[in-house]
């Protein structure tokens, strides 16, 4: 039996607010562009680019990790997952890229893809391998073009250029994107499981009922602490505490809606931060949802897998998981979560 390919990260290239716009006007630049287009440095990754209008503009970028396996069915799995996001770029041309991947599998994949591509009305414009700091074109047979020992990396790319130039930090790898929400300690840890306790024992004498709860005013106090460092533990736990019930979950969208999503990802973040894995849960989707709505598809990823590893079934995890798979864009996520939440009470 195959195993399902690992989780899909996406980013949405056409409701960005930086209006940078950079041409990739080559293969090698189109490599040497990964991180800025991810967010990290990848390994073992198949990227698939999708492109758009006249000026074949970039318009989504999804990214899964390079399987093990090698069979057919292996590959038939990566396309299926990439075909919720094609449908939802509208793009009529498409660029492959398998990181520290091997000739075999690249064309073992673009077989398949481009057949799947076809059925969309999308064509396969490149498919590269990348490997030891060199790459190589599967579709060209131009060795003049495309020597069989492949061609250098650029050693950056215009868009990567530009992003840091716009303030954007690039990380090294898919674990350095945990740091910003890694879990505590044992010691920490510990700590954090007494007030914990504390504050659900709280719950059973009521006081979170709702009319004692002011969550407007909960989630304002725990934002700008957020923002000026970490919020403050027993207020971590409350919240943690809080979203877990439905109508408090959707006081806190209604607040993601209402005040922007950047204090809300610096605020879950440090709750994550703070609390163990089994009580955040609610709060990596929280930060995932974050994330996403700001065009940050790397660590929206990264905080959904951690929610999934707790609770891979809660509904909150199911939803997020599919809206990214299919790629749709952050300023509809926006749009539909203020339909569904509404005005403030």
């Amino acid at each position: 039996m195959t195993s399902p390919p690992s989780a899909l990260t996406s980013r949405d290239h056409r409701d960005r607010p930086d209006p940078t716009v950079v041409r990739l006007r080559s293969p090698g630049e189109i490599v040497a562009s990964l991180p800025a287009l991810l967010g990290y440095h990848a390994e073992r990754s198949i990227v698939l680019l999708m492109l758009g209008g006249q000026r074949h503009r970039l318009r989504l970028t999804m990214r899964l990790d390079l399987p093990e396996a090698r069979e057919p069915a292996v590959w038939h799995a990566v396309t299926r997952a990439f075909m919720p996001g094609v449908r939802r770029a509208g793009g009529d041309e498409a660029v492959l890229v398998l990181v520290d991947g091997d000739e075999e599998s690249a064309r073992a994949l673009t077989d398949v893809l481009v057949e799947a591509l076809e059925e969309q009305g999308v064509s396969l414009r490149d498919s590269l391998v990348v490997t030891g700091g060199r790459y190589r074109s599967m579709l060209c047979v131009d060795p003049a073009c495309c020597p069989a020992e492949g061609t250098p990396v650029p050693p950056t790319g215009a868009a990567t250029v530009a992003a840091v130039s716009a303030g954007t930090v690039i990380r090294a790898s898919r674990d350095e994107l945990r740091a910003e929400f890694a879990p505590p300690d044992q010691r920490s840890a510990e700590r954090a499981a007494q007030v914990l306790a504390l504050v659900l024992s709280t719950i059973g004498h009521g006081s979170l009922d709702r009319g004692v709860v002011d969550m407007a005013g909960e989630l304002d106090s725990a934002c700008a602490a957020a923002l000026a460092g970490d919020v403050p533990l027993d207020q971590a736990a409350r919240l943690a505490c809080l979203v877990a019930v439905g109508d408090w979950r959707d006081a806190a969208y209604r607040h993601i809606v209402d005040n922007g999503a950047r204090a809300h990802r610096a605020l879950w973040a440090s709750v994550c931060r703070q609390l163990p894995p089994q009580h955040t849960v609610v709060p990596h989707v929280l930060l995932a949802l974050c994330a996403y709505l700001q065009g940050d598809g790397a660590v929206a990823t990264v905080a959904l897998e951690s929610a999934e590893a707790v609770d891979a079934e809660h509904p909150s995890v199911t939803l997020l998981g599919d809206v990214i798979a299919a790629g749709i864009p952050p300023s509809e996520v926006r749009a539909a979560l203020a339909r569904c939440v509404g005005p403030q009470d």
